[in-house]
């Protein structure tokens, strides 16, 4: 049996020296928005706070809030305070955010706004092909540039201060009832999770129980619902 860990610290996140060449954007963005030279390189560090989050799956309707300690690390890992904004090329606005070991690729815009839209197909979800796993992202963010450079409380220089929203939606597509099913068995019960002994049962078990902890944790879905989930997202913003 193989279980890939789906979706955690994966896609979209990537160590900084590996992320040019892990993920390039097209110069575009759905909406208004488009590549466009930087005339004033921003490249620095940011104040950044984590304000709100939000758990939503399509079994239970609207957005159930959550202390901000419960973001997942795919982003929480990522936006450090304070975070690093680094332009990586001046005639486009591509350019990196996030902590000296995670970062995203991101567009700069010339008015200062940040933003990126992108999906990826992360395979099976657990182990049958027909049941995949889509994950897509969307940031939305700004910077606010201090006209004296200031200090924060490690003694690093601020450069301004950031906003951002990360929404980060997954999406489990195909024929999904038996994936689901064996999920929720797993959850309950380690004996239940396939693997070739105890050591991997219990692996597989406590996983599963960690990734979806934090919808569990915020009352968008019980444990007992686990076999009727198909999409599962959530909505965290730094102020």
């Amino acid at each position: 049996m193989s279980f890939e860990k789906p979706g955690i610290l994966g896609g979209f996140v990537y160590g900084t020296a590996a992320l040019l060449a892990s993920w390039m954007l097209s110069g575009c963005r759905l909406g208004n928005y488009s590549s466009q030279p930087i005339d004033k390189d921003p490249t620095g560090y940011y104040q950044i706070n984590a304000g709100s989050l939000g758990f939503s799956t399509n079994v239970r309707d609207g957005a159930f809030a959550a202390a901000v300690t419960e973001i997942p690390l795919e982003v929480s890992e990522a936006m450090a305070n304070p975070t690093i904004l680094q332009v990586q090329d001046m005639s486009s606005g591509l350019s990196v955010m996030g902590s000296v070991d995670r970062a995203y690729q991101v567009q700069l815009g010339n008015d200062d706004t940040i933003w990126s839209i992108r999906s990826q197909d992360f395979g099976p979800f657990w182990t049958d092909a027909n049941c995949t796993l889509m994950k897509s992202l969307e940031i939305d963010g700004s910077i606010t540039r201090f006209t004296t450079q200031q200090n924060g409380p490690s003694g690093l220089p601020l450069s301004g201060k950031m906003k951002a929203k990360f929404t980060v939606i997954n999406s489990l597509q195909g024929s999904c009832a038996q994936t689901m099913a064996d999920v929720q068995s797993c959850y309950a019960d380690q004996d239940l999770c396939g693997g070739a002994n105890a050591t991997e049962n219990q692996d597989y078990h406590e996983s599963i129980r960690s990734y979806f902890a934090p919808w569990i944790n915020s009352g968008s879905i019980s444990d007992s619902e686990l076999h009727n989930v198909r999409s599962f997202s959530f909505e965290a913003i730094y102020d």
